[in-house]
């Protein structure tokens, strides 16, 4: 018997995603389109699984006390995300699979300098050995501890590209990276 995930799979396309997601934003929130970003969120079981395996194993490597947490974004949230406007009337998502926060895991730390060699030891060649995800970004872009967004929020956000490990060999059954 073949196996079956407990994840449903992404839609077929990421262009049908992006369609749908616009559809939405212009005032279509039909059935379907609904149902199709919903499809590519409710994926995103599968990527925060991943991922919180991943950062549990080195948080009990890790002599600190480190608070986790894992969260899949809503739908309502999500239908508001894609539905909201720049006050120049411009969207603010200009695609649904471009969003990056539908699967986020949260490691709150004691004190700074846990949470800077935790991140340290995440990023290096050691604790990325036999992982294929890729970090999207330069490590200080989204750091709101050097630099405080307005509001006050502190905090610094890793994004991720996730790639199984069925990608890592070649397999084209799991070749859409999705972002975490």
């Amino acid at each position: 018997m073949p196996y079956m995930s407990t994840y449903p799979p992404p839609p077929a396309s990421k262009r049908e995603v992006n369609r749908a997601g616009k559809a939405i934003a212009d005032g279509e929130e039909s059935d379907e389109n609904i149902q199709v970003v919903d499809q590519w969120r409710a994926a995103h079981g599968y990527v925060i699984n991943t991922f919180q395996i991943f950062f549990k194993r080195r948080v009990e490597k890790f002599n600190a006390s480190i608070e986790f947490a894992q969260r899949l974004k809503r739908r309502s949230t999500v239908i508001d995300k894609i539905t909201r406007r720049h006050p120049d009337g411009r969207p603010l998502m200009s695609d649904v699979t471009s969003m990056q926060d539908f699967a986020g895991c949260r490691l709150i730390f004691d004190t700074l300098e846990d949470l800077t060699q935790f991140r340290d030891y995440v990023h290096s060649s050691q604790s990325m050995e036999h992982v294929a995800h890729k970090l999207k970004h330069d490590r200080a872009k989204y750091d709101y501890i050097s630099h405080p967004k307005a509001s006050g929020y502190r905090g610094i956000h890793d994004i991720y590209a996730h790639y199984p490990r069925a990608h890592r060999r070649g397999s084209d059954a799991s070749n859409r990276g999705m972002g975490c």
